[in-house]
């Protein structure tokens, strides 16, 4: 997941993922409205950041990694402190981009969203890696 910038709104620190990549400015707005709508932070995108709660920040989060839509991605506990419901949405994103050809790797200590949500598994455990 993006680190977040406190003292930036939560769209400026969505815009700022979005430059990084060079994304044009129309699909950046559409893609940004698009993406705080399905995860419900649409309504907090001109409060700072250091006032949002955890939930909150981890949709922002959420938003600000997928927004330039990466072939490839990296997500540490993406579902801590989001409610049911934009849980769901969120596992069910990861499920459509992987269908798309996305590379997700997915770091969970939920077993049962890393049966739900991946087609291989690997433990650490004391520094040692096995596959399942």
């Amino acid at each position: 997941m993006v680190s977040l910038y406190g003292d930036l709104t939560v769209r400026e620190n969505v815009e700022l993922c979005a430059d990084y990549y060079g994304m044009p400015r129309d699909l950046k707005k559409e893609r940004i409205v698009e993406l705080m709508e399905l995860v419900d932070i649409k309504y907090a995108e001109n409060k700072m950041v250091k006032h949002l709660s955890g939930g909150q920040k981890q949709k922002v989060s959420v938003v600000a990694s997928l927004v330039h839509q990466p072939d490839i991605l990296f997500l540490d506990e993406p579902t801590i402190g989001l409610d049911p419901s934009t849980k769901r949405v969120l596992w069910d994103l990861i499920y459509d981009l992987n269908e798309k050809g996305h590379t997700i790797v997915l770091c969970s200590h939920d077993m049962y969203e890393v049966e739900l949500l991946c087609d291989k598994v690997g433990i650490i455990n004391q520094g040692k890696t096995s596959r399942i």
